[in-house]
């Protein structure tokens, strides 16, 4: 039943994405990032690391990540992830700085998921669902890491 009457929903997300072993980690601290807003963190963790630019380049480039993020508080994160997405790519481009590519693969399925709770129930608070889950995730890791047990990074791929 959708607003008082009934209706056939189909759904096709399109998108999958499986989150392999070595990336579960930074995937994990870059979203733990933008959901607590701290954009310069989540610019720093996007970054490939392994390709060099000069600090003036990573600087703009963390700094319009920064900005990014800042804009989103004042709007809803999640109705504008296309756009920050693709103003994040443009950053990368200009400033010469690679971002780690299964970021985006994340991003848009993250983007389909959320359009899809979005249809079902437009009143769906997608950043207050995703902040306990990502943090309780966080914290197993980080527990089981220090008592030894499995982790995912344990795990075959």
């Amino acid at each position: 039943m959708y607003q008082n009457f009934y209706c056939l929903v189909f759904l096709d997300c399109g998108i999958v994405t499986k989150v392999k072993k070595h990336q579960f980690k930074s995937l994990l601290d870059i979203c733990l990032a933008l959901l607590h807003y701290d954009g310069r963190k989540a610019a720093m963790l996007l970054a490939d690391q392994s390709v060099k630019v000069s600090p003036e380049q990573f600087e703009n480039y963390c700094a319009g990540v920064e900005g990014i993020v800042t804009r989103a508080t004042q709007l809803n994160y999640f109705e504008h992830l296309g756009d920050y997405v693709t103003e994040v790519c443009h950053l990368s481009c200009v400033n010469h700085v690679k971002v780690i590519p299964e970021f985006f693969q994340t991003a848009m399925s993250i983007k389909v998921a959320e359009g899809i709770a979005l249809a079902l129930d437009p009143s769906i608070e997608m950043a207050g669902l995703a902040i306990p889950i990502i943090v309780k995730t966080q914290a197993q890791y980080v527990l089981n890491k220090a008592l030894g047990k499995r982790t995912i990074d344990d795990e075959d791929d």
